[in-house]
């Protein structure tokens, strides 16, 4: 089974962020957030995105 694309999503606005999670979580990707520069960092050492939205 092939799983689903990898989305990481940083802003700094959780409305922002949330309502994105739930826009591409409901098409079916796997969807992380970020809401600082550290945070990105760590999940980009800790695991492989297809797609970074910034």
């Amino acid at each position: 089974m092939k799983s689903s694309p990898r989305i990481l999503i940083a802003d700094d606005q959780p409305d922002v962020l949330e309502a994105l999670r739930l826009l591409l979580k409901s098409e079916g990707f796997q969807i992380e957030t970020a809401q600082s520069p550290q945070q990105i960092m760590t999940a980009l050492e800790a695991r492989n995105f297809n797609v970074l939205l910034m």
